[in-house]
């Protein structure tokens, strides 16, 4: 999911023809709305690992089920129409977002160029004001408000003072639960 102007490069796209050492991961989790079916594949041009992969899948996951193998098929080899159709509403939802997390002190949305979800660092006027120790004490104040949300910690250290919004639900959700959360936030 990669907003216009920008554009996605895959390092693999970069390599010569005959270069083995290089191995691409990708899934459909994301670029398909299918995250629960853990579905991906692995492309690389080395014999060693072509052999040895598929010897590590049986010893570590023995198997996709056959219900996720037959929708990864039908997402490589059908249409990819729906992506586009996918990329547009994301694309109506962030700018949504943001704009309601736009303006309040302390509260720093980044626009996303791809994905479907804001980062939003927070400084500890933020804290003072809503009267919470940290990012995950006011991710759990706002789920009590029916306002979901990831603290940052949950993605290291160093993100411990920030929250990651998910706008992958229905836009009129989105709409409404932004409204609320500027509220929250204010």
């Amino acid at each position: 999911m990669i907003y216009a102007p920008h554009v996605h490069q895959s390092i693999g796209a970069l390599a010569r023809p005959d270069e083995t050492r290089v191995i691409s991961i990708f899934s459909f989790s994301k670029s398909h709305a299918m995250p629960g079916l853990r579905t991906g594949y692995v492309v690389t041009r080395d014999a060693k690992l072509h052999d040895r992969i598929p010897k590590l899948l049986r010893c570590t996951i023995n198997g996709v089920n056959s219900l996720a193998q037959w929708a990864a098929l039908a997402a490589v080899t059908g249409s990819d129409r729906h992506i586009a159709e996918m990329r547009d509403v994301y694309h109506e939802r962030r700018d949504i977002m943001v704009r309601a997390l736009t303006g309040i002190h302390g509260v720093h949305a980044f626009t996303p160029q791809g994905a479907f979800y804001v980062w939003v660092a927070l400084d500890s006027s933020v804290y003072e004001r809503l009267e919470v120790a940290d990012a995950s004490a006011l991710a759990t104040l706002l789920a009590e408000q029916g306002l979901g949300c990831a603290p940052g910690d949950a993605f290291g250290t160093t993100c411990a003072d920030a929250l990651r919004f998910a706008f992958s639900c229905d836009t009129t959700m989105v709409r409404e639960g932004t409204v609320l959360l500027r509220e929250a936030l204010s």
